[in-house]
């Protein structure tokens, strides 16, 4: 019988091994989690987002119910301009520590970013039932009142958190916007010069001071405002914008009309630019080309009332009435 030198037969097949069970996470000690999280909150307040949320999440896979982890994971997320993945992680968070008067206050931010300002200010008056001297939840629980059309109510609220931290800029800035909405103009010009006494340099600032300087009949002051703004920030659009109306103001309309087209050409739907430039070409004779300034601003904010006078006066002085 001839035999297959070296070769071996197959053996036969047996059963199926049993496949090995998933593995859970490898345990770890409440002192390596605390390490691990120190590393992230460092990581993540250096400003290296990406590798923080490596490290949130790696904690998580250990212990899913971590609330600091969590909420940390929802900041990152928030600042990285995912307010949708922000909003679940929070109230992932929440549910495990719902008094948590920073996570509530982080939450309602995200909420005012998915522009639900009520859900927003309801999550501020649970922070501020939690921590009553919480100025940050105050003074952003303004903002969603600003949002939503109370400014009287706005204005007690960021009273509130001046009262507790009063050198907040963002309050008093916030402030003075809406004393000037409600024509409390000599106000509104104090916050804003208490902001720069805080924040010289405050662009945003300075081109409010400058609108309230306006209106308080001060066009030369409200025009070096501007000016300052525009040193600081070139491309400020609204302040280009507010410069052109003390431009106007200063009889100056052929300079106004330049600030307004330097505003629009940064930002083109800029809705109050565009009436600002029909009233500088009204002023300038040009009525058929005013006329088109106020058409483009009502196409982008339908409801502009200076719009709409501009409009009319264009159409009268055009005889097409």
């Amino acid at each position: 019988t001839l035999r297959l030198s070296g070769v071996q037969r197959e053996p036969e097949p047996g059963p199926a091994p049993t496949p090995a069970p998933a593995q859970k996470p490898p345990a770890m000690t409440a002192q390596a989690l605390a390490a691990l999280l120190a590393q992230a909150v460092g990581l993540h307040q250096q400003g290296q987002l990406d590798q923080a949320e490596v490290l949130y999440k790696e904690i998580l896979r250990v212990q899913p119910q971590h609330f600091d982890a969590l909420q940390l994971l929802a900041m990152t997320e928030a600042q990285k301009n995912n307010p949708v993945a922000a909003r679940v992680l929070f109230e992932q968070a929440l549910k495990i520590n719902p008094q948590h008067a920073g996570a509530l206050n982080n939450h309602g931010n995200v909420l005012r970013a998915l522009n639900r300002p009520e859900e927003a200010l309801a999550s501020y008056d649970r922070a501020i039932q939690v921590q009553p001297a919480h100025a940050e939840a105050l003074m952003n629980r303004g903002n969603a009142l600003w949002e939503l059309q109370r400014p009287e109510e706005a204005l007690a609220s960021y009273d509130l958190a001046l009262g507790i931290d009063p050198d907040k800029v963002e309050a008093l800035s916030s402030r003075g916007s809406v004393l000037g909405s409600l024509k409390r103009t000599a106000q509104a010009l104090e916050s804003f010069d208490r902001v720069l006494q805080l924040r010289p340099d405050d662009a945003q600032a300075l081109s409010n001071r400058g609108n309230a300087l306006l209106d308080l009949e001060r066009p030369e002051e409200a025009l070096a405002s501007c000016e300052r703004a525009l040193q600081i920030r070139p491309d400020f659009a609204e302040a280009l914008s507010h410069r052109g109306n003390a431009l106007r103001a200063l009889n100056r309309h052929a300079e106004a009309l330049d600030s307004y087209d330097r505003a629009l050409s940064i930002r083109p739907d800029y809705a109050e630019a565009w009436s600002n430039r029909g009233a500088a070409l009204q002023d300038l004779r040009r009525h058929a080309e005013a006329l088109e300034s106020c058409v483009r601003a009502l196409q982008l904010e339908p409801g502009n009332a200076e719009a709409h006078w501009n409009e009319a006066l264009c159409q009268l002085l055009l005889g097409d009435f």
